[in-house]
């Protein structure tokens, strides 16, 4: 799976721009709706980022174009065109695998637009997964196929909206952990 273009999950999550074959195993997101102000709080989580390109200087081209993206404002211009407000990001490793999480913050309102892959419509709330490239493992809404993709929908009473899905093919060739690690020294040597 090639990963072009702002926040490219099917949701369209939160790696930024990546230029090469960035990929990642799983994915998670939750939307927490505050009814009262009309704002929703989305996180995104993405599990064990990896490229797939298959030489040791494209993975290195891959992994400095993350972490150059990821700590640039190109990132947070790019959700602001969106209609998102980013609070937090990070990148962390845990159990020797990167991985990465966003939070944002966007108006629910009714538009064809959507924010980060998420609509709101008269019935509620929605989104797709593209199941030539990933499988749902779990959600609280109900998933049905659509045309081309599997929708997800929730009502319009939910509050607390998630899914959890999984790459049909995750074939990493590097090794982020090792490499961000190594960026992680070097960084504190500036210090």
């Amino acid at each position: 799976m090639r990963l072009r273009g702002m926040l490219p999950l099917l949701l369209v999550p939160i790696l930024p721009l990546w230029a090469g074959c960035v990929i990642y195993e799983e994915s998670e997101e939750r939307v927490q709706i505050d009814a009262e102000r009309g704002i929703a709080r989305h996180t995104v989580t993405e599990f064990n980022i990896e490229s797939a390109e298959t030489t040791a200087q494209a993975h290195g081209v891959d992994f400095r174009s993350v972490i150059e993206e990821w700590n640039g404002d190109e990132f947070l211009l790019g959700a602001a065109e969106s209609g998102s407000h980013v609070l937090s990001r990070r990148l962390w490793l845990e159990n020797g695998k990167l991985n990465s999480e966003v939070q944002y913050l966007w108006r629910v309102r009714e538009s064809d637009e959507g924010r980060l892959g998420w609509y709101v419509d008269s019935l509620g709330f929605w989104t797709q997964v593209d199941t030539s490239e990933f499988e749902l493992v779990r959600t609280n809404g109900t998933a049905s196929m659509g045309d081309s993709s599997l929708i997800v929908r929730w009502p319009r009473s939910a509050r607390d909206l998630f899914l959890r899905q999984r790459a049909r093919e995750f074939r990493p060739t590097s090794s982020f952990a090792d490499s961000f690690q190594a960026y992680l020294r070097d960084e504190r040597k500036r210090r």
